[in-house]
C-alpha cells in the first residue's frame, strides 16, 4: 500500500461507486480490517488457498459475486492462487477482474488464460492494457466474464 496509503480507500471508493451494493474486501494486515456501513472486510492470505477457502466459508460470503475485483498482492503466482481458489464465488453474468498486472507478467498471464479457457468453458478472459504516460508498469486488467 505504500506508506501514503490509506486503509480500505478503494473499498470506500467501490462503496460511493457501486450505490446500491454491499462492499467486501479482504486483506492480509489483521490491522486494517474494518465494518462500516456497506462495507465489511476479512482476513485473507491470497498465497495460501487454505486461507482463502476459510475467508470463503464466512457465512457472510456465501452468496454469488457479481464483481470480484482483484487488487491484491500484484504477483502473479498470488493472482493466479486467489483466481483458482476464488472464482467458484463469480455468479452468472459475473465480472472478475485482477487490476495492476505488470509488464514482465502478461506473458505468463497469456499462457495460464489458454489453460483456464480449458478448465472453465463458460468464461471469457480479456486483457486489456491501459495506456498511460505516468505509469508504465502495470497498467494491465485481465476481465473474466461468466456466460452462465
Amino acid at each position: 500500500m505504500g506508506s501514503n496509503g490509506k486503509p480500505g480507500a478503494s473499498l470506500y471508493g467501490w462503496r460511493e461507486f457501486f450505490e446500491n451494493s454491499e462492499i467486501y474486501g479482504a486483506d492480509i494486515d489483521k490491522r486494517i480490517l474494518f465494518s462500516t456501513d456497506r462495507i465489511k472486510s476479512f482476513y485473507c492470505d491470497q498465497t495460501n488457498p487454505k486461507i482463502i477457502n476459510e475467508m470463503w466459508n464466512n457465512e457472510e460470503l456465501q452468496k454469488p459475486f457479481d464483481i470480484i475485483i482483484e487488487d491484491g498482492l500484484h504477483e502473479f503466482y498470488a493472482n493466479v492462487c486467489f483466481f483458482e481458489n476464488s472464482i467458484h464465488k463469480l455468479g452468472p453474468n459475473g465480472y472478475y477482474i485482477i487490476e495492476d498486472i505488470l509488464n514482465h507478467d502478461i506473458l505468463k498471464f497469456n499462457n495460464v488464460i489458454e489453460t483456464w479457457k480449458i478448465k472453465y468453458p463458460n468464461l471469457t478472459f480479456t486483457i486489456l492494457q491501459i495506456p498511460s504516460t505516468k505509469n508504465k508498469s502495470d497498467n494491465t486488467l485481465l476481465v473474466v466474464k461468466n456466460l452462465n
